[in-house]
């Protein structure tokens, strides 16, 4: 699988820099088949030591390899074990004064719903190594497995996390619009580099977005009307991860609350609510058996039926 993916990554490198961009490439890992003890999948760079990606420095120029591991702990992969022999072993050794490799090492995925003694324990590895430049998954509270850096109302910060990121990194990246230009400061490459300078870079093609935004859901009364309500299995629905619809979309604000439960989750769980519908947070392990849903309407009425029997996205 490593020959197949670099070689896979070396052809979408070439025609990249063939096109003219003078980008990095980030090369993930692979699957989660790590030794010493299991990995997430996309963690797994074990081969690129002895077996390292390569491509023509003659023709496209040296330092623009970057290998880029995702790190996950238990309430995204189900494996709770983890230690600093491992995460060496995993992508770490890459760094550990390899003799051959001259690749940059920056995680491209690495975060927890609540796990702060597992993010603690990665960041005080990473400090070891001095590798303190990373991204964080992720800053949006609606990341079904992991939450965010935010809270659910999109402007609260969650604090014990980025207490312990700031450890790792006390002086990041700050991005500012000057002259219609996009500004990116602190880059320096260790976490104590003084004065920063702040670098222009060509704005975006596309208009930014704002954040999506919950609409207010009225608190529950007594009383009320009848009626139907859809639900949906989103398309993203699958093992580790699901999203629940209403349809129509506007039927939204009927629902003030959605539970789940299955044969993993045997007690009822609160769905988080976005602004398009509903996440299940996975912390109990992989979806399994028939979906139980119990809805509660915005005029106080609930309801609760085995509606989905599996995991199969676009069932309603």
């Amino acid at each position: 699988q490593w020959n197949q993916w670099t070689s896979f990554c070396r052809n979408v490198a070439e025609e990249i820099w063939d096109a003219g961009a003078n980008w990095l490439i980030m090369v993930e890992g692979t699957n989660s088949n790590c030794d010493i003890i299991g990995c997430c999948w996309g963690e797994n760079l074990q081969s690129a030591g002895n077996n390292p990606f390569t491509y023509d420095t003659s023709n496209y120029g040296s330092d623009r390899l970057v290998y880029s591991p995702h790190v996950y702990t238990g309430d995204v992969t189900g494996n709770w074990q983890y230690n600093d022999a491992g995460f060496s072993a995993h992508w770490g050794y890459l760094a550990e004064n390899h003799a051959t490799n001259e690749a940059a090492i920056v995680i491209g995925e690495f975060g927890t719903r609540n796990e702060l003694k597992w993010l603690g324990d990665l960041v005080d590895y990473l400090i070891s190594i001095d590798q303190r430049n990373h991204f964080y998954w992720c800053l949006n509270p609606n990341s079904g497995d992991t939450g965010g850096l935010l809270q659910s109302d999109w402007t609260t910060e969650e604090t014990g996390k980025l207490d312990v990121l700031k450890k790792l990194q006390p002086n990041p990246s700050k991005i500012t619009v000057y002259n219609d230009k996009i500004c990116i400061s602190n880059l320096g490459d260790s976490a104590t580099a003084p004065n920063p300078v702040s670098s222009p870079v060509s704005p975006p093609v596309s208009s930014p977005v704002s954040p999506p935004v919950s609409s207010p859901v009225a608190p529950p009364t007594s009383g009320g009307g009848s009626g139907t309500i859809t639900i949906k299995q989103n398309v993203g629905c699958q093992k580790w991860w699901c999203a629940i619809e209403t349809v129509p979309s506007s039927d939204l604000s009927k629902v003030s609350k959605l539970e789940y439960r299955d044969d993993t989750y045997t007690s009822w769980v609160e769905c988080e609510k976005t602004s398009w519908g509903f996440t299940i947070p996975r912390t109990g392990g992989a979806f399994s058996g028939k979906q139980d849903y119990r809805i509660t309407t915005s005029s106080g009425r609930q309801v609760n039926n085995n509606v989905f029997d599996g995991m199969n996205a676009g069932d309603t």
